[in-house]
């Protein structure tokens, strides 16, 4: 993202990709014109619609482009967003609809975010541009285009569309021809596009002419109140200057749990690229996260943000987070299963947990019960829902759910368990 800002002398501050609260950050350090050209999404949250209308409401410019410059613009233009370039009017008209078109995978700030993926919307139009100049026969770049747009964004380059273009026949004169022509022509559209809305954004700052002005109003919501506060790059707690920095070594100091929370998930994204699982939608993801965590209404939502001090932005985030360690671990789970034991023993707990074991089936033994049996309760449902707030879930966490996720290789063996594990808590006679 670039700021450009104009008292005395406009100075143009280059930044990294944005993300949330960034925008309202440049808002409030006194912006008068900002440059949205990349920004990151997945695995931070994304930048929030509602700080660009922020930003529109107080009268500062924007300019979108590119990659999450050009989404921004095309969803926000209606408010006085200003798109510019080919990606943005792709999207605009509907030619292009999906996100991963302008997704790239990129290494961090020491190495000056160098790609090291290329954009879907670049692939495709560097192959245009080898059919209309006769480099490439039309059928055969579409074909190259369905390989390419197949791959999951991380593996998307040059060298891997060489690759499909050899296992799909191309012979090796044309291949060299076509190698030649994409490394002797401007392929990068997002590059082209970030270079067009800087020449725009010059002309209009340099320009006596200026937009009128808009009349956005933005809604303050208890959402956004919360991204105000959490935007915000230091904040006063009981006196002192509490800082992002601050805070993280406080918890490496202090909190080794939550250290072991943040390596799983660390670990479970890394890995989860990397296996043939499918990330779910938004959509998707919340609606589980809603109904594990027992938010059927939307006021249970607003408490749920409230008191684990997230935004909805993070929750999204934490719902992604959730589904993937429940993939992963379902995918993992022989691999589980073979390292429990081991780990009770790493935690202290194998003895005490042999005892428990023990003398659960030896008293379920002794009243006759050797191998529990649904006839064995009156009501299996009540059962099942006991189970859910022993293990503290929600009512909504269905049956096969449940299974899925405790790692049970059967239905008959998880409800033999089950049983055994309610029959040998309960006061009962036989």
């Amino acid at each position: 993202m670039s700021t450009i800002t104009s008292a005395p002398n406009w100075r143009v501050d280059v930044r990294p990709p944005c993300k949330i609260g960034d925008v309202f950050n440049s808002v409030e350090a006194g912006a008068e014109v900002i440059i949205m050209i990349d920004g990151y999404f997945e695995h931070t949250p994304a930048v929030w619609h509602k700080e660009v209308l922020y930003a529109l409401e107080r009268g500062v410019t924007v300019f979108g482009a590119s990659s999450m410059g050009a989404l921004r613009a095309c969803e926000l233009a209606a408010f006085g967003m200003i798109g510019v370039g080919a990606i943005y009017q792709q999207y605009a008209t509907g030619v292009l609809e999906d996100d991963d078109e302008v997704a790239v995978s990129h290494l961090d700030a020491s190495s000056g975010y160098q790609c090291v993926s290329d954009a879907m919307v670049s692939i495709r139009y560097g192959i245009d541009l080898a059919i209309d100049a006769q480099v490439l026969e039309a059928q055969f770049g579409k074909q190259l285009i369905a390989r390419c747009k197949s791959q999951y964004y991380p593996l998307r380059n040059w060298e891997s569309v060489f690759a499909d273009a050899i296992e799909l026949g191309l012979e090796n004169e044309q291949l060299y021809a076509f190698k030649d022509f994409i490394h002797n022509n401007d392929t990068d559209l997002k590059a082209i596009d970030a270079r067009e809305v800087l020449h725009k954004a010059y002309d209009y700052i340099t320009s006596s002419e200026k937009l009128p002005v808009n009349n956005v109003r933005l809604n303050r919501t208890v959402f956004w109140h919360h991204l105000e506060s959490v935007a915000k790059k230091a904040q006063p707690l009981c006196g002192h200057e509490v800082t992002e920095k601050r805070l993280l070594d406080h918890i490496k100091i202090t909190n080794n749990d939550v250290r072991q929370v943040a390596l799983i998930w660390a670990l479970v994204n890394v890995v989860f690229e990397k296996l043939p699982l499918q990330k779910m939608s938004d959509q998707q993801a919340f609606e589980q996260f809603r109904y594990r965590h027992g938010l059927t209404t939307a006021q249970a939502v607003k408490q749920f943000l409230s008191d684990k001090s997230l935004s909805q932005q993070e929750c999204l985030a934490l719902a992604h987070r959730e589904a993937k360690v429940r993939q992963v671990a379902r995918f993992y789970r022989t691999e589980m299963d073979a390292s429990l034991i081991e780990a009770t023993k790493y935690c202290g707990q194998f003895n005490e947990l042999m005892t428990l074991c023990s003398s659960k089936w030896e008293s379920l033994k002794s009243k006759g019960l050797s191998e529990p049996e649904v006839s064995d309760v009156d009501d299996i449902d009540a059962v099942f829902s006991w189970l859910r707030a022993h293990l503290g879930m929600s009512e909504f966490v269905s049956a096969p759910q449940l299974i899925e996720e405790l790692g049970f290789e059967s239905q008959a063996g998880f409800v033999r368990e089950m049983l055994a594990h309610y029959l040998s808590c309960q006061e009962f006679s036989v």
